[in-house]
């Protein structure tokens, strides 16, 4: 299991990755400065999936990222 430090880490490590050290700052800045409640926010997201289709989005993600690590 991981510790908080660690998820801190690697949290830190993928936003740098994805949006760069100026987009990632900019997105932890935003999510500080607006009121956000991620159970709200989940339910929301994907109240209309039903769990295969919530399954089977995840696992069409986990091929594009080993495609996209493979160089595919």
């Amino acid at each position: 299991m991981m510790t908080d430090s660690m998820v801190t880490q690697k949290g830190m490590k993928a936003l740098n990755k994805e949006l760069g050290l100026v987009g990632a700052g900019r997105f932890i800045s935003l999510l500080m400065s607006e009121p956000f409640d991620y159970t709200e926010w989940r339910r929301d997201k994907f109240e209309d999936l039903s769990l295969k289709e919530l399954c089977d989005d995840i696992r069409k993600f986990k091929k594009q990222q080993s495609d996209k690590n493979n160089g595919n």
